[in-house]
């Protein structure tokens, strides 16, 4: 894998083109943030992916701040990408551009819509850490295919293998790495998209790991949240399912690895477990981080839900202020 990036940078200093590479996190434990459309399978179909401009130790901040800005009495916390312009913004940012994603996202949903009306896309978005020998030195940030409505404890298939044999390290991650380094505007810079086709190398939807590492069966299987948009269009109509976000990180060095995951959301209701629930019983509603994809918009947000009581209060001072604007207008009569 080194001699190949030694290779692609040569190649790129060659041509006179510098940009940030692509990184995987085999070598620095500090891989790149990418999000991925694909649709179809190993055989066919279309992936588009995304440098999000953010490292796995950048993810690593996240919580932290998520938890700042809510218990100081924040109503939501937001980051988001247009995956046409490249702009970024969030909560406490000023928003700028900080990719070139070319019309990558316009390519891929043509290309959704040549595929037929019935096909569906699936977001993945992920950073890895591959570099450790220790329990828990590996991991990666991950989108999740089902989650379960108690968010407790739960572990990763083999098939998504955190120890030393796996993850970063392995073929069909370094392959694609290294193809996403020379594809698309990943070549020239900084934070950049590509479209990749059933066959190349940079197909995110490989068939043989790359996909199981962002969309991996961790949770039962109730299918409430799997990560599907409606495609076969020119653009998005809506989308269909959420996505959580999840650390996922190594519990075992044996080759039948495991790995602990812990959800990134806010603890609204103080019990010490970030919640999904889908019937609203939560004093705080869905604890849960969710992935969003509107129209040219990826967005991840935690958001508050009032609680009864607050709705109750709004209500009321809406009421109150429906009395004073009639007592206002028959005075004026």
């Amino acid at each position: 894998m080194k001699l190949k990036l030694i290779a692609a940078a040569a190649l790129l200093a060659a041509t006179g083109l510098t940009h940030a590479a692509v990184d995987s996190g085999a070598a620095s434990g500090d891989g790149t943030f990418l999000a991925s459309l694909a649709f179809g399978n190993g055989s066919a179909g279309s992936s588009a992916s995304f440098d999000l401009g953010l490292s796995y130790s950048q993810l690593a901040t996240w919580q932290v701040d998520i938890n700042t800005t809510l218990s100081g009495g924040g109503t939501e916390w937001i980051r988001s990408w247009n995956l046409s312009t490249g702009e970024y913004s969030g909560t406490g940012l000023t928003a700028s551009v900080i990719g070139n994603y070319g019309t990558t996202l316009t390519d891929f949903n043509a290309a959704a819509a040549g595929a037929g009306a019935t096909s569906t896309a699936q977001l993945q978005v992920m950073a890895l850490d591959g570099v450790g020998t220790t329990v828990g030195s590996r991991g990666v940030y991950a989108s999740g295919n089902a989650i379960n409505a108690t968010g407790g404890a739960a572990t990763i298939t083999s098939t998504t293998n955190l120890t030393n044999n796996g993850l970063a390290g392995n073929s069909t991650v370094a392959g694609f790495f290294n193809n996403v380094n020379v594809s698309g505007t990943h070549a020239t810079d900084a934070n950049g998209a590509h479209l990749a086709s059933a066959g190349s190398a940079a197909y995110f939807n490989n068939g043989s790991g790359m996909e199981k590492l962002a969309q991996a069966s961790m949770f039962d299987t109730n299918g409430q949240y799997n990560g599907e948009y409606a495609a076969g269009s020119t653009t998005f109509a809506g989308q269909q399912q959420a996505v959580a976000f999840f650390n996922q990180v190594s519990s075992s060095t044996t080759s039948a690895a495991k790995a602990n995951l812990t959800a990134i959301g806010y603890d609204f209701d103080g019990d010490g477990v970030i919640e999904f629930d889908s019937n609203g019983a939560l004093a705080g509603g869905t604890e849960y981080g969710l992935w969003t994809l509107q129209g040219d918009v990826l967005t991840f947000s935690v958001t508050a839900v009032p609680e009864p009581e607050t709705y109750a209060m709004l209500l009321a001072g809406l009421g109150l202020m429906g009395a004073i604007a009639r007592r206002r207008n028959n005075k004026a009569a």
